[in-house]
């Protein structure tokens, strides 16, 4: 092994194929050795060689707040030709204006022409 070279463990801040990783940088033989008794490793390859770090699945309990559980009250929304084609009111600002003054949504038909 030459010196200096790059050691490699999962996990880290580094993003992989299907993993994170860290390095460290290894400047003699007595280091390297330490380092691979603390589960670093000497090339990407063998990295890539460990199983993966298992992974703890939390299970929280599905709490379904109670304005939304099975047993409120349906809500009668406005549906059919009463709401067809009514107009909202929005905002002032909230339709986008062209720069001759009309707003952007108007049909060509009905703006001025001079």
């Amino acid at each position: 092994m030459e010196f200096p070279t790059i050691f490699y463990r999962k996990p880290g801040p580094y993003a992989g194929p299907g993993m994170t990783y860290d390095t460290i940088g290894v400047t003699d033989s007595a280091q390297a050795v330490a380092l691979i008794d603390q589960g670093w490793k000497a090339t990407f390859a063998e990295l890539l060689e460990t199983p993966p770090d298992p992974v703890e699945i939390r299970q929280d309990p599905v709490v379904v707040p109670e304005e939304v559980s099975a047993e409120s009250e349906p809500v009668d929304l406005p549906t059919g030709p009463e709401t067809a084609n009514k107009p909202v009111d929005l905002p002032g600002d909230f339709m986008p204006s062209s720069d001759d003054g009309f707003a952007a949504h108007e049909p060509v038909a009905k703006k001025k022409r001079g």
